[in-house]
């Protein structure tokens, strides 16, 4: 009964999560200063969506996990986590 609404929030968040990182691509002139939190943001709520995923095997979701990657600056070959706390 609550899966359709769970899975609404989840898109919700997701499409929120891509606008966030869409604004961060644009031209506005913050500082990194300014830009640090809004990128932290991004990658913590990422982060959460992928873990709220996990085991659900028909969502495997590439474009999400590269985001996160891309926000946490994950060294894939050194196994290096920089940011979101990791």
């Amino acid at each position: 009964m609550l899966q359709p609404l769970e899975d609404e929030l989840l898109a919700a968040r997701r499409q929120w999560v891509f606008a966030l990182d869409e604004l961060l691509g644009q031209p506005r002139g913050w500082t990194q200063t300014d830009r640090e939190p809004l990128r932290e943001l991004v990658c913590d709520a990422a982060g959460e969506l992928l873990h709220a995923l996990d085991g659900d095997d028909e969502n495997n979701d590439e474009e999400l996990k590269a985001l996160f990657a891309w926000h946490a600056e994950i060294d894939f070959d050194t196994d290096r986590q920089q940011m979101c706390g990791l």
